[in-house]
């Protein structure tokens, strides 16, 4: 049996910018060592002198050691212009594992398949992602045997069934004219749908082929717009989810998060303009800035590549695409809420866009945010005595056309297309 690796076109063209990085994994981040980079740089290391004060051994845990940053969380083997000491002084090949594959990942997808990613949580990785329109190009790499990993799990690896036929079917809403809003609709919904035939394959190859018809999409947009939006509890959710990060509860997450820290205060002074944030939160909901949708203009390939690109890290389709669009659909809705209320002030810029997504993936996602869902959820609970349902918080784009046979401002060239 051969192996297979996929990686995404960009992933050879990625370069560390060094000190010139916005948010350098070089300082604020916990660096794990491992053993071997350990004991070459307090023993062998041009840096030896140094690494006693630049790592500490971290006996309790499942990394050997971790770099000791200093009192500005700096790691102590930069030099003045902010490189990397070992790097320059031992080599590559004497980094840590972590600094030298970061932020390179391999998500091994049972013993025959290795799919490669950039992780998000670097922002030149994200420069990349809304720079780059061809970035969902892959490159595939044969190799005549499959390799062995030490987790015992990966033999039981299986894609779900009808996967291709369902990646063909989620790719073609991707691909289509249709809002990037509509599209979440028409994937949350179908694979929500799917799930109930999950175990009975002929029923589900048959809903599935269903599905993947334009007159039951243009069906599913129908619904979709005759949704209520409740921009009052959109709003509210927003504002409870940043209460909630600025809690003492996530004070650890904010200490070693300053990025993430002046993005919220940024927020927080723009919410003191108005005697009701809510307020504010509503409008831009609402009538999305102009701002907001001329870099979208100018960036049609972003939306459609992030979703993809996440859809590829995390395995879409999968036994757990449902939960995967579950928590996807409130992350879209954080990210979108918030470069609106940045756009609402200010012309929205590359920057702008870097800093929310990579902030984000840096401190939130993961357990950070189901946690941070879990919580919102008990909240709202308490408050209205139902559950969440995160298809409520999509809300249609204000340029409709009535025809959904014509495309309309938000979906082509002259306007914000997904």
């Amino acid at each position: 049996m051969k192996h297979i690796d996929f990686k995404p076109d960009f992933y050879d063209q990625f370069q560390c910018v060094g000190p010139q990085c916005s948010d350098s994994c070089c300082t604020h981040w916990h660096i794990f060592v491992d053993q071997p980079t350990y004991e070459f740089m307090i023993y062998k290391s041009k840096l030896k002198d140094q690494a006693p004060q630049a790592f500490v051994r971290t006996p309790q845990g499942s990394d050997y050691a971790e770099i000791n940053l200093d009192e500005q969380k700096r790691c102590r083997l930069l030099d003045d212009e902010g490189w990397c000491l070992v790097h320059k002084l031992d080599g590559l090949e004497h980094l840590s594992n972590t600094c030298r594959l970061f932020p390179r990942k391999a998500l091994h997808r049972g013993n025959s398949l290795t799919e490669h990613v950039l992780m998000l949580s670097c922002p030149e990785v994200v420069r990349m992602l809304i720079q780059t329109p061809e970035m969902m190009v892959f490159d595939r790499l044969d190799t005549p045997e499959p390799q062995a990993f030490d987790a015992t799990d990966y033999h039981l690896y299986r894609r779900p069934h009808g996967y291709r036929t369902q990646l063909d079917w989620m790719h073609a809403v991707i691909d289509s004219d249709y809002s990037i809003e509509e599209k979440l609709y028409i994937l949350s919904d179908g694979v929500t749908r799917l799930n109930k035939y999950v175990g009975h394959p002929p029923n589900f190859t048959s809903h599935l082929i269903a599905m993947a018809q334009s007159n039951y999409q243009e069906q599913q947009v129908e619904s979709f717009h005759q949704v209520k939006v409740n921009t009052n509890l959109q709003g509210y959710l927003y504002i409870h989810f940043l209460e909630l990060l600025q809690g003492e509860s996530y004070t650890s997450v904010m200490e070693k998060s300053p990025r993430l820290q002046a993005l919220l205060d940024r927020l927080v002074a723009l919410f003191k303009q108005d005697e009701r944030p809510i307020t504010k939160i509503k409008k831009v909901l609402e009538q999305p800035p102009v701002s907001y949708h001329l870099y979208h203009q100018s960036r049609p390939w972003i939306t459609s590549n992030y979703l993809l690109y996440r859809m590829y890290m995390d395995d879409v389709p999968s036994m757990t695409s449902g939960q995967f669009f579950y928590y996807f659909l409130y992350e879209f809705f954080y990210i979108s809420t918030t470069l609106k209320l940045i756009a609402a002030e200010d012309v929205l810029t590359d920057e702008d866009v870097i800093w929310v997504i990579q902030s984000f993936h840096k401190s939130i996602s993961g357990r950070t945010f189901v946690r941070l869902l879990d919580e919102l959820d008990r909240d709202y609970k308490a408050l209205t005595g139902q559950a969440l349902k995160p298809l409520r918080l999509l809300a249609p784009c204000p340029f409709q056309s009535k025809s959904r046979n014509k495309a309309t401002l938000c979906e082509t060239d002259e306007g914000l297309k997904s």
